[in-house]
């Protein structure tokens, strides 16, 4: 048989009891907000989460980037090729014109 681990979620105490004006708790709940995140970055990712987020979002950044430039290289090879065959359809327009103008 599987043995399952119950989880059970605990909130922590607040260390300073007693009342609290509106505009002092609304400055310490923003501030506890800040450390509540980065102490749950650091549980799921571990003591080095901020250098992998920066290498996570330098590995996005750099993937964006392969694809302009495939995205531009496609692009210029299309250009390319349609001027290509613009001229090779001229240069044959051309040369059938005068042609035509030596038979009899």
């Amino acid at each position: 048989m599987q043995e399952k681990t119950e989880w059970e979620l605990v909130d922590e105490m607040d260390p300073r009891p007693g009342p609290q004006s509106g505009s002092q708790s609304r400055s310490e709940a923003g501030a506890q907000a800040a450390p509540g995140m980065s102490q749950i970055l650091h549980a799921m990712m571990g003591p080095w989460w901020r250098w992998k987020i920066l290498g996570a979002a330098l590995f996005s950044a750099l993937a964006v980037v392969m694809l302009a430039m495939l995205t531009g290289v496609f692009a210029l090879v299309a250009a390319a090729g349609a001027a290509l065959a613009i001229g090779i359809g001229k240069l044959r327009q051309w040369t059938r014109r005068h042609n035509g103008a030596l038979a009899p």
